[in-house]
């Protein structure tokens, strides 16, 4: 049978792998019926025409990866069936038809320059390019910049691989290097498209003592407890936040090099943070954003602001002017959503995944109940995790504020034994000074109830402290270990990763949805200060609402025609 090679493909596409698997005599026909079925299905899971999918697993794989079985209604083993089918009937097209497992094959010039090749990750590079060129009958030694990119963009649409300037710069460079190595390589130079520029500045080791001494002094206070310019007690940083604000600094002061400032001028911290230094060095960030003060610098500007104040040594005027930067670059901070979250909103408000989040926690305290006998600690983190994920659905709260909750204390029964839990936690322990109150479901209270009775005592270790989530130390548990078990947990379970910050999103937009306008109601539930931070922050939510009720209305004056 000869090759087929389809117009909208450069290889075989999955509509064409059906017809020819369709005709296989060799195949039986409930195999035949099958891998058809399956290939059908993962066409219409992937929301593309099957003849612009190509029938090559090093295509698929990743795409299909991020497929989940919960939403696409499938039990586990019947998505990996499909999976299991697709691998088969990939596996007979490459035996019976040919069909390369890396796409089109070679012609017979690629395929003799590709074996010249030694390098393994070289040969990997070019590889592609050769198999583009020979699908599309281009002689190696026609190949041009054009053609590069030609292929890359097709790489693109077809794979899950990326095709922007690095990987230009990748296999042309693969490419270049051939031909120096090589006899008898095409004499074709590829051309490598420039990478964003990256600051290049003084190592930090060549500024002056002073100012890496006072850096440092103030890195290590960032450890300890400390007070905000409030009056607010600061716990001591992460060593991730620690280190996170060395860079910043580091990149400030290069920054300050960048634009003409004598390395011997920055002799302490309080130099770099002169308001003349910071002033020029913000104008710079700003003409490099074209204007448009960027999340970055704005958050910059607080920042000195912060030091400066934490430092001290700087007059009232000085800190006036720091302040007042601040206060002009904050009046461009965007009061919306990023579009990582809005993905996510969009996402719950679309279909039933919420649904199955809400119902994740049920799940997996029968998980629990099944493992109870024979592995009582997994069974004890799994009942741990369906009480986390019940309380960031029907209270969501902060990760720093879940981890910290303590019986008797902050999980409490005002109504005495057998009554419903209360969550709450007094303004001080809130980040925004608001006192929170859940009253929480019969149905969550006997859920937190089996895993207080039946499988926290496996987690306490000997000790008697009353978190409701304990670790290993006898403390809570790490805030961002248990935020990405529950993470996993929910993307395993449902296929949607949310963290647990989102949750507080997901809430906002499930109330709006139910209620448009009520932002009062999401102020409450989030704790937030001020109604109007709430409704800056998700006044955008509505239009997604509004846009499907139109929708809606639209429709519905075609279903008053067809009646």
């Amino acid at each position: 049978m000869n090759q087929i090679t389809p117009p909208a493909l450069l290889e075989l596409s999955l509509e064409e792998a059906i017809a020819l698997i369709s005709k296989a005599e060799a195949l039986p026909h409930a195999t035949r019926t099958q891998w058809s079925c399956s290939l059908r299905q993962i066409g219409r899971w992937l929301d593309r025409p099957l003849s612009l999918i190509p029938a090559r697993w090093t295509a698929l794989r990743l795409p299909i990866e991020r497929l989940h079985h919960a939403p696409l209604g499938l039990s586990v083993q019947t998505f990996r069936n499909h999976k299991a089918n697709l691998k088969a009937a990939l596996r007979f097209l490459r035996g019976e038809t040919n069909v390369p497992v890396r796409g089109t094959p070679l012609t017979p010039v690629c395929a003799a320059l590709r074996d010249e090749i030694e390098h393994r990750g070289r040969r990997a590079r070019v590889y592609g390019l050769m198999r583009y060129v020979s699908a599309k009958d281009i002689a190696p030694e026609q190949i041009t910049d054009d053609v590069l990119r030609m292929y890359l963009a097709y790489r693109t649409e077809t794979t899950a691989r990326l095709g922007g300037p690095a990987a230009h710069r990748s296999t042309a460079r693969a490419w270049n290097e051939c031909h120096e190595q090589i006899p008898g390589w095409p004499a074709v130079h590829l051309s490598m498209p420039a990478l964003p520029s990256r600051l290049i500045g003084s190592t930090w080791d060549e500024f002056r003592r002073g100012l890496r001494d006072d850096v440092r002094a103030y890195l290590d206070g960032l450890a300890g407890i400390r007070q905000a310019a409030s009056g607010k007690r600061l716990r001591p940083a992460k060593a991730s936040t620690i280190a996170t604000r060395r860079r910043e600094i580091e990149a400030f002061a290069r920054r300050a090099i960048r634009i003409g400032l004598p390395l011997e001028h920055l002799t302490s911290l309080r130099a770099l943070l002169d308001p003349d230094v910071v002033e020029r060095i913000l104008d710079d960030y700003g003409q490099e954003a074209g204007g448009t003060p960027s999340t970055y610098m704005i958050e910059l500007a607080w920042k000195a602001l912060s030091i400066a104040r934490h430092v001290g040594g700087f007059d009232d005027l000085a800190l006036e002017r720091l302040d007042e930067m601040r206060f002009q670059l904050e009046e461009h901070r965007s009061e919306r959503m990023t579009e990582f979250n809005l993905a996510l909103v969009h996402e719950v408000l679309s279909g039933p995944i919420w649904d199955e989040v809400i119902r994740t926690p049920y799940r997996m305290i029968e998980e629990a109940r099944s493992l109870r006998d024979y592995a009582p600690v997994k069974a004890a983190v799994r009942a741990q995790l369906a009480v986390a994920v019940g309380l960031l659905t029907a209270a969501p709260v902060r990760c720093g504020n879940l981890v910290r909750i303590r019986l008797e204390h902050n999980l409490i029964r005002p109504g005495g034994p057998g009554t419903r839990y209360v969550l709450t936690f007094p303004k001080y322990d809130v980040k925004n000074r608001v006192k929170l109150e859940f009253k929480l479901s019969e149905r969550l209270t006997a859920l937190i109830d089996e895993y207080l009775h039946d499988h926290q005592p496996v987690l306490l270790r000997g000790h008697n402290e009353l978190w409701l989530f304990p670790g290993e130390t006898g403390s809570f548990k790490t805030p961002s270990m248990f935020s990405e078990q529950i993470t996993r947990a929910v993307e395993t379970a449902t296929g949607l990763r949310v963290r647990t910050h989102q949750f507080r999103h997901a809430a906002a937009a499930l109330i709006l949805k139910r209620e448009p306008g009520n932002y009062e109601f999401v102020r409450r539930i989030l704790g937030h200060n001020s109604l109007k931070t709430t409704t800056k922050f998700y006044i955008g939510l509505e239009s997604f609402t509004a846009t499907e009720r139109f929708g809606e209305l639209v429709d519905s004056h075609l279903d008053d025609e067809e009646e």
